[in-house]
């Protein structure tokens, strides 16, 4: 999510909650359960990276759902997971090869990787779902803060 919001607002009015992840998606249900209104424009524009190698990007994912829900919130099951996979490994090569940032060497890379971070989306997202929250061994083993926490 991107946002803009007066820093009074963001300190006193809906504060952004004190947790490890899912901040931004947390504010924007704060945002609107307090009565106010959220608005899209699709022009504007942010720069956002994490630099995650494919280990890395499962462990992530995993965090972000399972931060979710210790959170509180709902995280609906999928409809379907196949039917997600397929379309976004049909689509994205579009926008992959479309992406003006890329050399072709990097965009033939990402046409060959795609699908994998894809499928390792898939999975981790499962299992984060399906996770109990206090089954602490088995989160820290599948969490990437963990990880770099050394648990």
């Amino acid at each position: 999510m991107n946002s803009a919001a007066r820093r009074s607002f963001l300190l006193a009015t809906v504060p952004y909650r004190d947790v490890d992840y899912a901040e931004d998606q947390l504010f924007g249900r704060d945002v609107l359960d307090n009565g106010y209104h959220k608005a899209y424009a699709a022009r504007g524009a942010v720069e956002h990276s994490n630099d995650l190698s494919f280990r890395e990007y499962k462990k992530r994912i995993f965090d972000e759902i399972v931060g979710l829900r210790a959170s509180g919130a709902v995280v609906p099951q999928p409809t379907s997971g196949f039917r997600r996979f397929v379309r976004a490994v049909i689509l994205d090569p579009a926008d992959i090869l479309q992406d003006r940032d890329f050399t072709m060497s990097r965009k033939l890379y990402w046409l060959l990787v795609n699908p994998f971070f894809h499928l390792a989306k898939a999975t981790a997202s499962r299992r984060a779902r399906k996770v109990s929250l206090s089954d602490l061994d088995t989160i820290g083993r599948h969490s990437l803060e963990g990880e770099r926490r050394g648990r």
